[in-house]
């Protein structure tokens, strides 16, 4: 019986329906041709009167500066550039660019400087259109530096590009660089350059080339007598050859006779002969000649010059987002040259035409003044910042309205932003652009229409002009979600001086096409539309998660309650609280901030908890000097503050600590003063102004994860002196509730955790309310069967359990419920948990199916329909999902395994199949019964109520476990085709070493390695068994049809092969060749809170925590009883070969130290 796709949701059938088929059938990238499922459209190029298009451009050979020449014999009068009180025509900006030109190429002859790089440290305006023409001109490239770095930063990035001029304007006239320094003087007049462009010859492909003397370049000799500062009278001086004197500082000395440092890798111009040459500029170059060098950021080390060809330029110029520019367009200068988007400001137009407004960046922070100006000037385009626009959006949204065209890029869409200025003063088309620098400027694009803002989410679009898009996953495949690749014209040569980083960022397909991998992470729509999900390298990995900061990000703008969300991950050292997730956010209205609470209820519908942020509210995100969010400043910022905050409220020696206990003993009858040290520890661990703070304010609504809620209780045992156990505070983990049990403990009556012992009986019973099931149990490895459906299987075992049935012959299909946005989420989550282990392989795929869905929801989240279709394909049930933390409370756990258990029942029952439901559990739902039933063994199928007496001194899990096998164990007795398997503590792989290096266990070795010793725990032993015994005994047992209807303890088979916890940690002691010494556990502790590793920080409070006779929870474990293993002797005995549990020794001990050292 194959799956009703007619019955799945949306996303479920894109699963089963694209993903299975599409995906395994391609073979990596680099090994064979591929062949872009969306390729460049064949519409005809748009073309404006008069105007060539793309494709006769492309094949005149003409680089930028010729083609820029050969619009100033069409429109010699027409105006270049604006910029406040300074005009210049084409006619004006070709003729400084002609006179600064010959300057830089005084020795260079007709060839011209040949790429030789030349610096340019100037502002955006005047100085930059025409710095950036006359190294053109001069057959150079231009290196635009930002103005706002230091000067050592400016000359160790101009050093390593063996630069030798540097250009500059006014306002960085007299800053001290060691290079040939040429002022522009960007006030100078223009009217005697109206004669010299009489001279200059026609460009245009077939025109007749005038016969013109130019002008002699001054000799060598000449230049040597003179010191110059140009301006322009001295420099029509200069190239004129009349002496000139002009006294200035040697460090600006004009012209020098310096021979440009030679760098491996990079044209830096040929020796020069000092010859007198007739030059015609521009100099011939071509679409090939590497016009620019644009910096990276660098914030994941030293800053990268990516090199632009000509051709980029050109190509984007003539694609301007989804069509050209009109001459009668007048774009917005508003980037810094060193920002790659200035290629538009400043190119686009004048290959165009059209002409250049420059608009100060005061003018752009004041979006009144904006909106004044661009009505002013009459711009009718404009590129910039998202971050722009949200600032925009929120302040004055009609800013935008007189524009013909706005770009938006650089970071996410923000919807909300972008709704309120649709709908408040939209331009006459919004364009949501995508490019990085590698690949100039803009390679998609997407025009936002209200339908994207009403479905909430924007595009970045399709390529753009004669572009490529890829979608490639992890094994270099074409794939719906995965790193977009970019070939096309728009592609940059490669990163100046770094072989190495360009190859890797630049690989060659079999096919001969080159491409750049963007390290960005989208998802293509089946329009061809490409989502943005994030970075590849803003995924990050906090409390053991992997976290797309953009996905984050999303979520807090999809609440509508911030304008611009950024979020970081933040390290916090000092207190131990490892890595927390922090995101400033805007409000939408910033004079009524949403409570903070009630903005993360909201956040928390949308994202599962490991992803919830802590909150930072501020009024306005700082932006870097390129208009994008400083995410450095931000984190500055929060460093400062916690920095701060931690001087003023964390004690420093033992004296003022003990002073600080007795004050606040002193002050019990006073409980505000108790409620404020309280209110200072949260606001240390939360790192959130105390001031925020209300007595109803949850410490887990604020963003306190587990681990920050362990961190608590030790700073409550620190500072109060009191042992309050976890479990009581999360009965109401309130400020006010919180500091009223401190307040009770200072006089003696710490409340002890709740009795549940009625509420885990009354949850066992739910399932009696189920009918009792008919029909015949399906042989689920019969013929025609086959069909798995599996939960958990992003978990430890699942992942092994997972690759086990995929080699299965007998195993058709494999269907996983998983928690994700969509099915390509949850196979990628399925996939990154098999890789980590080695275990995936791409062929697995065809056999995969994945549906998104939740345990907790009476319809695992698959909707009624979607349900009953799963019930009725499926032939067996392996359920593994569960939630697991060792310091919740039960009630925390109550949704997912004990309701999540009951719904996967009711799943095993519907569809008119009765399939066979595998149901892991654990050993640890018995609890301490050694200890408080007295058990000395315990038998597979006899009843739990017996040890109940033994859960109160458990964890959450553990109870949980202990209601849902109750539970199971009703509906067992009732006819229901259940088999539990209750394995011991499971261990990595025996062969390879494979384990889960955040378990008790992995997470007990190292922390036990870094303190040198270990507690010494007699008679205490954790029934040790690898993953892939325990995987071998489930399948081989689900296999027999006898197996439902009986439990199974996946345990060593006999007490002699269970190693007891002082001789586990004697082997990983010797398997390290480091011995570690066993202490008294009360000695351990001790020492646990001093060194405080980081691993073991989350499970501090169930280490520490005495909750009977002065013994913690584990001390409690000594004298476990045995755990019976006949129903699994005999299920096992016909096993292929015999099924023999691997010797925990110390060379497996190393495999698995290995496999964690490894992981870190």
């Amino acid at each position: 019986m194959a799956l009703n796709a007619e019955n799945l949701s949306h996303d479920q059938m894109s699963m089963a329906a694209d993903i299975g088929p599409v995906m395994p059938s391609l073979d990596p990238l680099l090994a064979e041709s591929l062949q872009d499922p969306n390729p460049p459209s064949s519409a005809p190029e748009e073309t404006m009167a008069g105007e060539g298009g793309y494709e006769d451009v492309a094949v005149s050979g003409l680089g930028l500066a010729e083609l820029f020449h050969r619009q100033t014999v069409k429109r010699a009068a027409s105006v270049a550039v604006v910029d406040g009180c300074r005009t210049l025509t084409y006619r004006q900006l070709d003729a400084r660019a002609v006179r600064l030109a010959r300057v830089l190429n005084r020795d260079g002859g007709a060839a011209g400087l040949r790429e030789e790089v030349v610096g340019i440290v100037v502002r955006h305006g005047v100085a930059d259109v025409v710095a950036q023409m006359a190294v053109l001109y001069a057959g150079g490239s231009c290196a635009p530096m930002d103005p706002t770095l230091v000067d050592h930063q400016i000359e160790a990035r101009l050093k390593r590009l063996g630069a030798r001029f540097v250009l500059v304007d006014g306002e960085n006239g007299k800053r001290a660089f060691p290079f040939d320094t040429v002022c522009i003087d960007d006030e100078g007049d223009d009217t005697d350059e109206e004669e010299e462009v009489k001279s200059w010859p026609d460009l245009t492909p077939g025109a007749t080339t005038p016969e013109i003397k130019p002008r002699p370049t001054p000799s060598a000799e000449a230049v040597k007598t003179s010191e110059l500062l140009l301006t322009p009278d001295l420099a029509a001086l200069a190239l004129s050859g009349a002496p000139v004197k002009a006294p200035l500082s040697p460090k600006q000395r004009l012209l020098r006779e310096v021979t440009p440092a030679s760098t491996p890798g990079l044209t830096s111009g040929p020796t020069r002969s000092g010859a007198e040459t007739p030059v015609t500029y521009p100099v011939p170059t071509g679409p090939e000649h590497r016009t620019h060098l644009i910096h990276t950021s660098g914030t994941t080390g030293e800053a990268k010059a990516v090199q632009i060809a000509g051709r980029s330029v050109i190509h984007v110029a003539h694609h301007v987002p989804l069509e050209p520019l009109r001459s009668s367009d007048v774009v917005a200068h508003v980037n810094n040259s060193s920002f790659d988007v200035s290629l538009i400001d400043v190119w686009a137009p004048l290959l165009r035409g059209a002409s250049i407004a420059v608009l100060s960046k005061a003018v752009l922070l004041d979006p009144p003044a904006m909106e004044r100006e661009i009505e002013r000037l009459g711009v009718t385009v404009m590129a910039t910042t998202t971050a722009l626009l949200n600032l925009v959006a929120f302040t004055h949204p009609t800013a935008f309205s007189g524009l013909r065209i706005c770009f938006i890029g650089g970071e996410q869409a923000n919807v909300g932003a972008i709704k309120v200025v649709l709908e408040k003063g939209p331009p006459g088309m919004l364009v949501n652009a995508y490019g990085p620098t590698e690949c100039c400027v803009f390679c998609l694009a997407r025009v936002v229409r209200h339908e994207d803002v009403e479905a909430g989410s924007v595009s970045i679009g399709t390529a753009i002009g004669r572009n490529e898009a890829l979608v490639v996953d992890d094994e270099g495949r074409l794939s719906e979600e995965g790193e977009l690749w970019i070939a096309g014209p728009g592609l940059s040569p490669g990163y100046a001086n770094h072989p190495e980083k360009t190859e890797a960022a630049f690989p060659v397909l079999a096919d001969g096409r080159r491409v750049y991998r963007t390290g960005d992470i989208v998802r293509r729509r089946q329009d061809g539309q490409m989502d943005y999900i994030g970075r590849r390298d803003h995924q990050v990995k906090v409390r053991g998660f992997r976290i797309e900061l953009g996905a984050v990000e999303a979520a807090l703008l999809q609440t509508a309650l911030f304008s611009e969300a950024v979020a970081l991950k933040m390290d916090i050292p000092r207190l131990g609280a490892g890595s927390i997730l922090v995101a400033y956010v805007v409000p939408v209205h910033v004079s009524e901030p949403p409570v903070v609470s009630e903005a993360l209820a909201k956040v928390r519908h949308l994202l599962p908890e490991y992803m919830v942020p802590q909150l930072e509210m501020v009024e306005r995100l700082p932006l870097s000097s390129h208009a994008k969010v400083d995410r450095n400043k931000l984190a500055e910022l929060f460093a400062s503050r916690w920095a701060t905050t931690m001087t003023t409220t964390t004690t420093t020696g033992e004296e003022e600590g003990k002073d600080k206990i007795n004050k606040v003993f002193d002050a019990a009858s006073r409980p505000g003063e108790v409620r404020d040290a309280m209110a200072h520890l949260w606001e240390s661990i939360l790192a959130v102004p105390s001031r925020a703070f209300g007595d109803s304010d949850d410490f887990i609504s604020l963003g306190g994860s587990s681990l920050q809620a362990s961190l608590l209780v030790s700073q409550i045992r620190q500072t109060f002196g009191l042992e309050i156990p976890l479990l009581t505070l999360y009965r109401d983990f309130s400020l006010g509730a919180v500091s009223s049990v401190v307040s009770a403990g200072l006089v003696g009556s710490v409340p002890a955790p709740p009795d549940e012992r009625e509420t885990w009986i009354a949850d066992g019973l739910i399932g009696d309310a189920l009918p009792i099931p008919t029909g015949q149990v399906i042989d689920w490895r019969a013929e025609g069967e086959g069909r798995v459906f599996v939960t958990g299987a992003t978990g430890f075992v699942g992942a092994f359990l997972m690759a086990d049935l995929m080699v299965d012959e007998k195993v058709e299909r494999v269907c996983c419920l998983v928690r994700a946005a969509d099915a390509v989420e949850g196979l990628g989550r399925i996939r990154a948990g098999m890789e980590k282990y080695g275990l995936w392989k791409d062929d697995f795929v065809e056999r995969l199916l994945v549906v998104t869905g939740l345990l907790e929801d009476e319809n695992l989240g698959l909707g009624v329909d979607g349900f009953e279709a799963v019930a009725s394909w499926a032939s067996v049930i392996f359920h593994l999902g569960a939630r697991v933390n060792y310091t919740q409370p039960y009630g925390l756990h109550r949704a997912a395994n004990t309701l999540g258990t009951l719904n996967v029942v009711r799943l095993s029952t519907a569809g008119h199949r009765l399939k066979p439901l595998h149901y892991v559990s654990s050993i640890s739902c018995f609890g301490p019964t050694g200890l408080m039933t007295g058990a000395k063994l315990v038998r597979e199928d006899e009843p739990l109520l017996r040890h109940i007496d033994a859960l109160p001194l458990d964890h959450g899990y553990a109870q949980s476990q202990w209601v849902a096998e109750r539970l199971v164990g009703r509906l067992i007795e009732r006819g229901f085709p259940i088999a539990v398997y209750r394995p011991g503590f499971v261990t990595g792989h025996s062969r390879t070493g494979a384990c889960n290096r955040d378990d008790f266990v992995s997470r007990l070795i190292e922390a036990c390695c870094e303190m040198g010793c270990y507690p010494l725990l007699p008679n205490q032993r954790k029934e040790f068994v690898p993953v892939d015994y325990v995987c071998a005994a489930i399948l081989h047992i689900a296999a027999s049809p006898t197996s439902p209807g009986k439990a199974f303890h996946i345990v060593p088979p006999s007490r002699e092969a269970s190693v007891d916890m002082d001789a586990t940690m004697d082997l990983v002691g010797r398997a390290r060749n480091t011995p570690l010494r066993g202490v008294p556990y009360g000695e351990w502790v001790e020492r646990l809170a001093v060194v405080a590793p980081l691993r073991l920080l989350p499970l501090q409070p169930m280490l520490a925590e005495k909750i009977r006779g002065g013994r913690t929870r584990w001390e409690l474990y000594e004298n476990m009883p045995v755990y019976d293993t006949s129903n699994t002797d005999a299920a096992l005995a016909d096993y292929p070969g015999g099924l023999v549990l691997p010797e925990l020794d110390e060379g497996l001990m190393k495999r698995y130290i290995d496999f964690i050292e490894g992981s870190k």
